[in-house]
């Protein structure tokens, strides 16, 4: 999801490793904008996939993730990986910044106790970080993965026709790649193979004012949908990033929606706080997201799509079983009133939503 811009509670005395909220970020992903109109209602589908082996390849592709597993070195100078948005302060509440520390504490220990910073009062952590997103080595797969999110996409809109729309451009990560800027990175979809963060984390002894960093640098899975949104303007920015493999038979659905309904999410997390207004977002979408996958599975006859489904749903309830504890039940109640009377619900009052699939 996102996160929100804000100037204060950028550092955070270490001390223990942080608590993980059940979250995926604030609000969730990267964002789109551009030449690709994708509107509610309206045309036919695209349903020109072939069903043979080799058009499914992306669905299948090996992703080589080592997940939470940090590198002690800065390994981005590849020309493979683009960055994908700018770097940044992580809030102290964004899920990366927890990770980090987390998985960092007992080495900055260690560091902090040779240097004689003793008095946690006195120091300061930050953590800046930028998003990458590696080029697809094989070229087919990237065909693939944008025709298939295309053809998706429509049939999302042709599913929910009262949803918000959005314009969206795809782009395709190629070596030479930029999208540093946030005015470029600004409304698109990226499409890459993986998506990695590149962090530099900082300790600041407030007192003697030094300082030093560790460099890391770690893949991350499935797909993104990044909105960031500032307090003081209500300026909004997002971008999107699609990844191959299994999750990318969800990724369509379950990040454009909650794009389209960012509004509601951003009143929702003003009201009633981070947690609550996550849950609620990917309760909606993923509920949605499994709903449409197979039925879309179905309709182009994916080989193997419920197969990966399945094991990828299974995978996503045991990853982050507070985030997603009602999506089971959201999907049964969507079954029974509709996915268009689902996201409306939500989208007029996301506390609504969650009381009626929980009654």
């Amino acid at each position: 999801m996102s996160k929100a811009k804000k100037k204060k509670n950028r550092h955070k005395p270490i001390d223990k490793p942080v608590q993980e909220p059940n979250r995926r970020s604030v609000l969730k992903g990267l964002g789109l904008l551009g030449s690709l109109a994708v509107m509610g209602g309206g045309g036919g589908l695209i349903y020109h996939l072939s069903t043979k082996e080799d058009e499914w390849g992306f669905l299948t592709a090996p992703v080589e993730l080592n997940k939470n597993k940090y590198e002690h070195k800065n390994n981005i100078n590849s020309s493979l990986f683009i960055p994908i948005g700018p770097e940044d302060y992580l809030n102290i509440n964004d899920k990366n910044y927890i990770l980090t520390v987390n998985e960092l504490t007992p080495i900055l220990r260690e560091n902090n106790k040779k240097l004689g910073w003793t008095n946690k009062e006195e120091i300061d952590l930050l953590v800046r970080s930028q998003l990458f997103g590696r080029v697809i080595d094989n070229k087919e797969h990237s065909r693939q993965c944008k025709q298939y999110i295309k053809t998706a996409i429509d049939f999302l809109y042709n599913s929910l026709p009262n949803l918000k729309p959005i314009s969206l451009e795809l782009k395709i990560l190629n070596i030479g790649d930029n999208y540093s800027n946030t005015s470029y990175a600004n409304g698109k979809g990226f499409i890459g193979k993986t998506k990695h963060l590149r962090q530099n984390v900082i300790m600041i002894n407030k007192k003697t004012n030094q300082r030093y960093s560790i460099p890391y640098f770690r893949a991350i899975e499935g797909s993104n949908c990044s909105i960031t949104f500032d307090d003081e303007t209500n300026e909004v920015n997002y971008r999107l990033f699609f990844g191959l493999g299994g999750n990318a038979i969800f990724s369509p659905f379950s990040e454009v929606i909650p794009l389209a309904t960012h509004e509601s999410f951003i009143e929702h997390y003003k009201k009633e706080g981070l947690k609550r207004s996550v849950i609620a977002s990917e309760t909606v979408s993923e509920s949605i997201s499994n709903i449409l996958a197979n039925e879309i599975s179905e309709k182009l006859k994916i080989l193997n799509g419920k197969k990966i489904i399945s094991e990828n749903f299974k995978f996503m309830l045991e990853s982050k079983v507070g985030e997603y504890n009602h999506v089971p039940k959201a999907i049964e109640w969507m079954r029974k009133n509709g996915m268009q009377k689902g996201i409306d619900l939500y989208v007029e009052d996301p506390e609504k939503f969650m009381k009626a699939i929980c009654s």
